[in-house]
């Protein structure tokens, strides 16, 4: 490596370790300061960065290394759980997103290629923004984590669909002469499929044996970057290869460890993409065309928040999970990019074209960490709102709620994961009346096949909460994994009784003190409950005295 590129990076980790200090002063998200970095050590502004080229591949790595975690955090299981999201509202999302933006380019007397070619690229959203925002928040697990993730999949695989298709708009080949590309991509997804299911699980169980770090690690990276490298040799996209590599290590049992090797590397390199997207903005083309620029990106912002809101209506998702699964989701994405590229060297669109576009899709991932920074408190009002709340009901109504009246005295189960499934289980030996409510309309067909007193819906609706009666109550079990939804359920149930019990599951012992404050009356934490076992084991193991265990436990009650 030359000195030239060492001092840049230098250049680049010192500017960066101070606008994220600066930024976490102000509470602004780190990737905002990513951005602030690349703007001012671009070309365009103090032009500190003569290489752009090893950046943008330093960049590209960062956006395998994500896709790559991602796949082992989301494994085949998971797939499953949102496979109405993934094959009915994500395709939705998608060709719907691209009628209406090329009608509203088309009447702005955009040519037709071109308004074809723009609409679908602009129906793509940032997979690297979302997911990073995602997990910083711990926000993946989450229903509208979740939801926006299968959006995203589906989207990542339509851009290479595109990138086959391009060659199209700009000549007149048809389309019967893309067969074989196609053909490659699905002959790929399917390899890999036998692979995560027949090899790797088998291949790690012989290197873990040799108990080497170092091995095991390499052989990670080894099986991410072959599966990036066949991916993109195939004429396909790095971060398709890498996803895929990613999910057939989730199949494994070493995948955690997998995972917490990769980490490290991954926001490393994915800083380094971040800061290339800044480096793009030319910013002289934005103080010269700056109502324009503004106006698209508002334009853009808005009909692609309102598509995705009433998509998630439709797949009959709870209103707190669409608001914010179309805010997270609302910018246009970095497959764009690469897209936009090449239509330039295809002639799709002239240099003009291409800095507008660009110009547009930066601002709007640069304003997403603020829109999502404000997306929580803006879904928290409107899910109080009574108005929004009525209209709520009228899906939960459409479920047939219908609860005896004498009901008193009832546990209400809110979550119906592996916990909420234990405690329905252990209610109904006790002869218990009780009642669930899940967000998840999948898991309520399914278990209302099987006669379970479970009931489709938003457990912050004050008004689906009056209907189950939470207020002639005498216990309420939190089980969901959202902190900032568990902190609305809380006071929402507070509002209708006071007297009731009410029992959280958490994550963090952080968590504990906020969620009796907002009351809860026991809440119970997963990684407290991890710790104290883990002490019991150590008082057992060297024979600690009672008055040394009561002293050390109290640290976690």
């Amino acid at each position: 490596m030359e000195i030239s590129l060492i001092k840049e990076i230098v250049s680049i980790l010192a500017l960066s370790a101070i606008s994220i200090l600066i930024c976490r002063k102000i509470n602004l998200p780190s990737i905002i300061a990513f951005f602030l970095v690349g703007i001012i050590s671009g070309p365009f502004c103090l032009k500190l960065i003569s290489d752009f080229g090893s950046v943008d591949m330093l960049s590209e790595l960062g956006i395998m290394l994500l896709l790559f975690t991602l796949g082992i955090e989301f494994s085949f299981e998971n797939f499953s759980r949102i496979k109405k999201v993934i094959f009915i509202g994500a395709p939705l999302q998608f060709f719907l997103t691209s009628f209406v933006f090329f009608i509203f380019l088309y009447i702005f007397k955009i040519p037709l290629i071109k308004a074809l070619f723009f609409a679908s690229l602009i129906s793509l959203s940032s997979t690297a923004i979302v997911m990073k925002l995602l997990q910083q928040e711990l926000q993946i697990d989450s229903p509208h984590g979740k939801t926006a993730l299968g959006m995203l999949i589906f989207q990542d695989i339509i851009a290479i669909f595109i990138m086959f298709l391009m060659p199209v708009f700009a000549s007149s080949k048809d389309f019967s002469s893309f067969l074989f590309p196609f053909l490659k991509a699905l002959i790929l997804i399917i390899s890999v499929l036998f692979i995560a299911i027949a090899i790797v699980p088998r291949l790690l169980s012989v290197i873990v044996k040799y108990r080497c770090p170092e091995l095991f690690i390499l052989t990670i990276i080894l099986i991410c970057l072959s599966v990036g490298y066949i991916s993109s040799s195939l004429g396909l996209s790095l971060g398709l290869g890498a996803f895929l590599a990613g999910l057939a290590i989730s199949e494994s049992e070493y995948h955690n460890q997998a995972l917490s090797l990769i980490i490290p590397f991954r926001d490393i390199f994915l800083s380094f993409f971040f800061i290339s997207v800044g480096m793009l903005l030319n910013i002289n083309f934005i103080i010269s065309n700056f109502f324009i620029i503004s106006f698209f990106v508002f334009m853009v912002m808005l009909i692609k928040t309102l598509i995705i809101f009433l998509i998630c209506i439709f797949l009959k998702l709870p209103l707190r999970n669409a608001l914010l699964t179309s805010l997270f989701i609302c910018q246009i994405g970095e497959f764009s990019f690469v897209l936009l590229k090449e239509g330039l060297r295809l002639s799709i669109l002239n240099q003009n074209d291409y800095q507008m576009f660009l110009s547009v899709s930066v601002i709007s991932m640069a304003l997403t960490p603020l829109i999502i920074y404000f997306a929580y408190k803006f879904s928290d009002y409107i899910v109080k709102n009574s108005l929004f709340q009525k209209l709520d009901l009228l899906e939960f109504n459409s479920t047939n709620i219908q609860v005896k009246a004498d009901l008193k005295d009832h546990i209400v189960i809110i979550g119906f994961g592996l916990s909420g499934k234990a405690i329905a289980k252990t209610a109904k030996l006790l002869n218990r009346p009780y009642l669930i409510i899940e967000s998840n309309s999948e898991t309520v067909s399914k278990e209302k096949a099987n006669n379970e007193n479970i009931f489709f819906g938003d457990a912050s609706n004050l008004l689906l909460l009056k209907s189950l009666k939470v207020q002639d109550a005498e216990l309420v079990i939190i089980t969901v994994s959202d902190s900032t939804a568990i902190s609305i359920i809380l006071s929402t149930i507070r509002c209708l009784n006071t007297k009731v019990k009410i029992i959280v599951r958490s994550r963090f012992l952080s968590e504990t003190k906020i969620f009796k404050e907002m009351g809860a009356d026991e809440v119970i934490c997963k990684e407290s409950t991890a710790t104290i076992k883990l002490l019991e084991y150590l008082f057992k193991e060297y024979d600690v005295s009672a008055i040394i265990k009561e002293k050390i436990l109290l640290e976690f009650a």
